[in-house]
């Protein structure tokens, strides 16, 4: 009977141990910028709150000399990869969040070239939260008391019921705006996935490929959806853009950024939006 009754408790506590040891834990990352000269940055990563790692970013990017304001906040697991090309192209930068640090980094170069006509930015640091939770893109959603971050894209308020996202089959209502230098950018009402449009035509149909990402090739036509939820990103590997005006439409095949080269599935994506400007 003592026999039974101590191996039920340490049952129970071995159950217990384990549950302990895969409770979520909530870390907090954030990256601060000088925009008009990308080379003064500040990190901050495994935060236990938002306004403390948000806090360590703009001080460390202020003893650089820069004048910062936050441009990436999240929470969560997943890596933060920031890459310039030096002092002397201080707008040439970019940044990338995803669940690894491939993934981020691939996203952190294509912005950056975005920037710097091409040229490759070999400057690169990067950092990832030791948290076991969800990977959360807090960017566009303001914390009390702490300065409103600013991201890689902007979204307009929502035009017309027909703008919308389907991705896989699921049709979402989603908001879409137009940016310089032919990109626009694209997101779900409910935040749950956003796309960011390069080399939109001025007017007519072009194709789009995944060149951007493979091949290096800035002027390509191409996008990379973000799974706002998992922290996934895809990009276009077939399909096509059409603008008329300001209305632009696309359907293409995405696969996974990490699968283009690997013959990963591809699964289909469209939508359709009015640009604000």
């Amino acid at each position: 009977m003592k026999k039974s009754f101590l191996k039920a408790v340490l049952y129970c506590i071995a159950i217990l141990t384990i549950q302990i040891g895969y409770a979520q834990t909530e870390k907090y990352a954030a990256l601060a910028v000088d925009r008009s000269n990308g080379f003064y940055y500040g990190f901050a990563h495994d935060y236990d709150n938002r306004n403390d790692a948000e806090q360590r970013a703009l001080s460390e990017c202020k003893k650089r000399g820069g004048n910062c304001s936050i441009v990436l906040v999240y929470s969560g697991g997943g890596c933060v990869v920031y890459r310039t090309v030096d002092g002397n192209v201080g707008t040439a930068y970019g940044w990338g969040v995803a669940k690894t640090k491939q993934e981020a980094d691939a996203i952190a170069i294509t912005e950056a070239k975005k920037r710097s006509n091409g040229k490759m930015p070999t400057n690169h640091v990067w950092a990832c939260n030791s948290s076991n939770s969800p990977l959360k893109d807090l960017s566009n959603v303001p914390a009390s008391g702490a300065a409103k971050p600013e991201s890689n894209t902007s979204l307009s308020k929502t035009q017309s019921t027909d703008e919308y996202l389907s991705f896989g089959g699921t049709k979402m209502t989603a908001t879409g705006d137009c940016g310089g230098q032919g990109n626009a950018t694209i997101g779900t009402d409910d935040e749950s996935f956003s796309a960011i449009l390069y080399n939109v035509p001025s007017n007519g149909n072009v194709s789009v490929s995944a060149r951007m990402f493979t091949d290096a090739c800035t002027s390509c036509p191409a996008l990379i959806l973000t799974d706002g939820d998992t922290m996934t990103s895809f990009v276009a590997t077939g399909g096509t853009f059409s603008r008329s005006g300001n209305r632009i439409s696309f359907s293409v095949t995405v696969v996974q950024l990490l699968e283009i080269g690997s013959g990963g599935s591809g699964k289909s994506l469209s939508g359709s939006f009015t640009c604000e400007n």
